[in-house]
């Protein structure tokens, strides 16, 4: 069992905003093994495909600026479509679309919204392609479907996913790169 950082999803958001405000919109400041998992490589076809996607969102961190947070980004007043970030990041030309998940019960809809805000910007962009949309999921639970699903958005439809769970170090919390086995 992981050990709970947040009480709640609210409170994950609150500790992001205000680590985004604080590193100037930089989530690479926050990821505690980034330079470690830059060394990192395989031969094995699935794995190589997982550790390339990690690799091109890192891309994305290293400066951003926040677009949003936790509004909604519907066109269509009916619907409520409410990413917790989106980010734009100038390096790589990228739309960051950032899903929390703190329980295991709806860690299994982060995908599903992921793909959902991802197409409602393409409404607002009509020509971005999926290379140019970088999705982050932050959850200290993965759960198997969860898992699976990132596996497939990221294997077979080519997708730009990096997973991030909140840790606990001497220097407060972090946020650590999932290991990359687990998809």
């Amino acid at each position: 069992m992981t050990e709970q950082i947040f009480k709640d999803e609210a409170e994950m958001q609150a500790w992001l905003s205000k680590q985004l405000g604080e590193n100037d919109d930089s989530l690479l400041e926050l990821i505690i093994n980034f330079e470690d998992f830059q060394s990192v490589s395989s031969d094995e076809m699935t794995e190589k495909k997982i550790i390339e996607s990690f690799k091109i969102c890192l891309e994305s961190l290293e400066t951003s600026e926040v677009l949003t947070e936790n509004e909604n980004i519907s066109l269509s007043s009916k619907d409520v479509l409410r990413p917790d970030f989106v980010l734009y990041a100038p390096a790589t030309e990228s739309i960051i679309i950032i899903e929390l998940k703190n329980f295991v019960q709806p860690s299994r809809q982060a995908g599903t919204e992921v793909s959902a805000y991802a197409n409602e910007i393409k409404t607002y962009i009509p020509f971005i392609s999926d290379g140019d949309i970088v999705n982050i999921i932050i959850s200290p639970v993965w759960s198997t479907l969860l898992c699976h699903y990132i596996f497939h958005e990221i294997f077979w439809q080519q997708r730009n996913i990096l997973c991030l769970e909140p840790v606990l170090n001497e220097d407060g919390i972090k946020l650590r790169i999932v290991d990359y086995k687990l998809f």
